[in-house]
Parts: structure tokens; sequence; C-alpha cells
């Protein structure tokens, strides 16, 4: 080799001058299994050092227990509300009950009185000949449209009102829940 190729090739000269390694045994390592690996993690997790917790950790967990421990009186059975409230709610439900048998025995004699009984009334209330119109009005209809259609259009209704219960139900159980 000449002194010319040695200054163009200075890296293969040190390449050269390094030990030789013997090639690994295995060119792809060995995939671990879902089990092995499993068990590598936990052996590894296990030989970690315990690091203990913050001093402010433990009031603060505490508190938190404490606070769903006992909700509010208003988030509690109306049997553990404060005497007073309850007193003051039953006195309130008995008004609004006493309000609506007053309002509504005042109404029923006003009713009596200017029609007889109330059998006559019904018969001649503006809601009876209001629905009989709605029912001639639906005679009608179906005669002028298709059955099929109206089948569809029935189904429509009866799927959402359903809908509608199914999510007042959702709603409810949402609300209900305790938290």
């Amino acid at each position: 080799m000449s002194a010319h190729n040695l200054h163009l090739d200075p890296l293969g000269a040190k390449l050269r001058a390094l030990p030789e390694v013997p090639a690994p045994r295995q060119l792809v390592p060995r995939v671990l299994t879902a089990i092995e690996a499993e068990q590598a993690l936990h052996a590894k997790l296990r030989a970690l050092p315990e690091v203990p917790a913050p001093a402010s950790l433990a009031p603060v967990v505490l508190a938190a227990l404490s606070r769903r421990a006992s909700p509010p009186w208003w988030r509690q059975p109306w049997f553990a509300w404060p005497v007073s409230v309850r007193a003051a709610t039953a006195v309130l439900a008995l008004a609004v009950l006493a309000l609506g048998g007053w309002f509504s025995a005042g109404a029923w004699q006003g009713v009596t009185a200017a029609r007889g009984t109330a059998a006559d009334w019904i018969s001649q209330s503006w809601l009876v000949e209001s629905g009989a119109t709605v029912m001639r009005a639906m005679a009608a209809l179906s005669r002028s449209v298709y059955a099929l259609v109206l089948i569809g259009a029935g189904l429509l209704v009866a799927t959402v009102y359903s809908a509608t219960l199914v999510m007042g139900a959702l709603c409810w159980r949402l609300a209900a829940t305790r938290r």
C-alpha cells in the first residue's frame, strides 16, 4: 500500500485497527409473549424503591371522603332534613292541596249551578265537541288518503312518543342518582 493510498483512506485504517467483535447468535431478538412481558414488567416494578406519599395527600383524601359521606341536607332523604324545614315543607304541601281543593270545589259548584248536573255539563262540553270534530276530520281524511300513509304516520307518532318517554326516563335516572 502506498503512502498516497493511506492518506486518502484514514478511516479504513482506523477501522482495521479495531478489535474484532463476534457476531450475535441471533440477528432478530425473540419476541416476548404477553405473559412473559407481564412477568418481566412485574419484576422490574417490584425492584423499584417505594416512594412515600406526600404528607399533604392524606388530609385531602380524608376531606373528600367525609364530603361524600355526608351530603348537604337537601340531597338527603326528606326524613333526614332538619325538623324546621320538614315542617315548613309539610305546611306548604298542605296549603297547595287545600288551595287546589278549594279552587276545584268552587269551579265544580259553578259548573253544576250553570249547567245543572255534571253529566249535562260533560255532554255539552267544548272538549267533547272538539274531540268529535277531530274524529270526524280523521274519518274523512282516512277515506281520501292511502292507508299506508296513515299507518306510517301513526308509527312515526308512536315512535316519537316512545322515544320521548325513554329520554324522559333516562334524564330522570341521571338527575335522581346520588353523586
